[in-house]
C-alpha cells in the first residue's frame, strides 16, 4: 500500500513539474512575440500611410 501512495505522490509531482514547464513555455513565447523585431520591409512600408502631413490645418 505504501509503494502506490508512493507512486500517486510522484505522479502528482511530475504533472506539477509539467504544469510549470507548460506555463514557462507559453510565457516565453508571449514574451518573443510581444518583443521580437517586426518584419524586415512590411513596417517600414506602413510608416507613413496613415496621416497625411501635406494638407494644412482649417482656419
Amino acid at each position: 500500500m505504501d509503494e502506490n501512495v508512493n507512486k500517486d505522490k510522484q505522479k502528482q509531482q511530475l504533472k506539477k513539474y509539467g504544469f510549470y514547464v507548460l506555463l514557462a513555455v507559453i510565457f516565453a513565447g508571449t514574451m518573443w512575440m510581444i518583443f521580437r523585431s517586426p518584419a524586415s520591409g512590411k513596417e517600414k512600408e506602413k510608416e507613413g500611410t496613415g496621416f497625411n502631413t501635406e494638407i494644412p490645418d482649417p482656419k
